[in-house]
């Protein structure tokens, strides 16, 4: 029986020896890599949450854009086309008799100075109105002087061209 017993208090000790060193283990290895999890696993749930709000964010911002694009979808087609000097000129000759244009160039507009004579003063209204018809976006600007002649008016005034290609 003393063989027995010895061999019995020998596996006792053995366990004894291996729970020590799990519990080693579990204390030096274990823990620390778990309390390190639950930081980054704290950290990525605060990353997780800004992506959601950047996400939401920017699909927000998409929608907005489409919704501005289609609200002013006219206007930027006029600002996307091409500018055509001549075919402003035959836009604008009808209207005004003895047409002079000057062309003044700018880093991102185009300026012209437009002189010429009408029979009606009430006809440059028309005119400057007729101007958001065309398919450019073109603005009259100041100074826009008025004479009387003596069977017509004549008129001076600028438009600028707004325009993304410039020739």
């Amino acid at each position: 029986m003393k063989k027995s017993n010895f061999s019995i208090l020998k596996l006792l000790i053995f366990l004894m020896f291996f729970l020590v060193i799990l519990t080693l283990f579990l204390l030096l290895y274990i823990i620390p890599v778990m309390k390190k999890y639950k930081t980054n696993k704290l950290i990525l749930n605060k990353y997780e949450k800004v992506y959601k709000k950047s996400k939401n964010e920017v699909k927000f911002l998409k929608k907005k854009k489409s919704l501005l694009k289609e609200k002013y979808k006219k206007s930027l087609t006029k600002y996307n086309q091409n500018f055509d000097k001549n075919d402003f000129i035959s836009f604008i000759k009808d209207k005004i008799k003895n047409l002079k244009i000057t062309k003044v160039k700018d880093k991102n507009l185009l300026h012209y100075s437009i002189e010429g004579e009408i029979d009606k003063i009430y006809n440059f209204t028309k005119i400057v109105e007729s101007l958001n018809s065309y398919k450019n976006i073109v603005k009259a600007t100041f100074p826009i002087t008025i004479e009387k002649d003596k069977k017509s008016y004549k008129i001076f005034f600028n438009v600028t061209i707004i325009n993304r290609k410039l020739k």
